[in-house]
């Protein structure tokens, strides 16, 4: 995995066409995240997005890596919340790949069902519309739904 990331650094470093450097990229985030290194697999999945922002697959890559670990909190309504962020990025990956609209819709029906009761949340004094910042690895902020 680490030499095959190397060669993956050389062609991204060498491409000049920013369509290809994003295929690089994201195929190179698909082999990290298949390795299970998500922080360094989020990152070449970032650089794709940065090559070719109308690219969803990288997005959707990237919501598949935060459904995978979502437990970043000792508490399980906090750990839920992931989902929120999960399903950002699905409707991001829509929003600039209208491609992407159909798998991302059946993915954000299934992850809808992981995230976490209004009653979970009120326990922990978190309602609807609250910003909550998802933790460890992840580091994004999202909205309570």
């Amino acid at each position: 995995i680490d030499k095959s990331i190397e060669y993956f650094d050389n062609a991204i470093e060498l491409e000049q066409d920013p369509i290809q450097k994003s295929e690089y990229c994201y195929t190179a985030a698909q082999v990290l995240f298949s390795d299970k290194k998500l922080s360094k697999a989020k990152q070449y999945a970032l650089n794709s997005i940065k090559s070719n922002g109308e690219n969803g697959k990288p997005y959707m890559l990237i919501a598949q890596m935060y459904a995978s670990s979502p437990n970043w909190s000792d508490e399980a309504a906090l750990n839920k919340c992931t989902f929120f962020a999960v399903i950002d990025k699905l409707q991001k990956a829509k929003s600039v790949d209208p491609s992407c609209a159909e798998e991302a819709d059946k993915l954000i029906r299934t992850y809808a069902g992981y995230t976490p009761k209004d009653e979970d949340l009120f326990f922990i004094g978190i309602k609807k519309g609250d910003a909550v910042t998802i933790g460890g690895w992840i580091g994004e902020t999202t909205t309570v739904r």
